[in-house]
């Protein structure tokens, strides 16, 4: 919270944002990042990130207490309509956007 780090935010345990201290900088994509990974599809979100939500509950020792999440999540991700294979233009333009989001994902503790 950037406010708690300034000694003005009000809004104490009902913010938001989190008010622990942070040592090392946040690993963020930029503006045009951000917007192709909008344009990602439900499917192509969840094949991207239910690998890294299952390694960290195995790394993390949370498998039973997130058992339930991640079985609704490939659940969900089996059931919806994955993207056609014509798109080969949406998918060149993702592409940097998935290599910057795996980055993020590897580096996060």
């Amino acid at each position: 919270c950037i406010r708690f780090f300034y000694g003005t935010c009000r809004q104490g345990q009902n913010c938001e944002f989190c008010h622990l201290e942070h040592h090392e900088r946040k690993v963020k994509m930029n503006r045009a990042q951000r917007e192709l990974f909008q344009m990602l599809g439900e499917a192509e979100v969840l094949a991207l990130v239910l690998p890294h939500i299952e390694r960290r509950c195995r790394s993390n020792g949370l498998n039973n207490q997130m058992l339930f999440v991640v079985e609704l999540l490939r659940r969900r991700s089996t059931s919806i309509p994955h993207p056609d294979g014509n798109s080969v233009q949406h998918a060149r333009a993702v592409i940097p956007v998935l290599r910057k989001f795996t980055e993020l994902i590897r580096q996060s503790p």
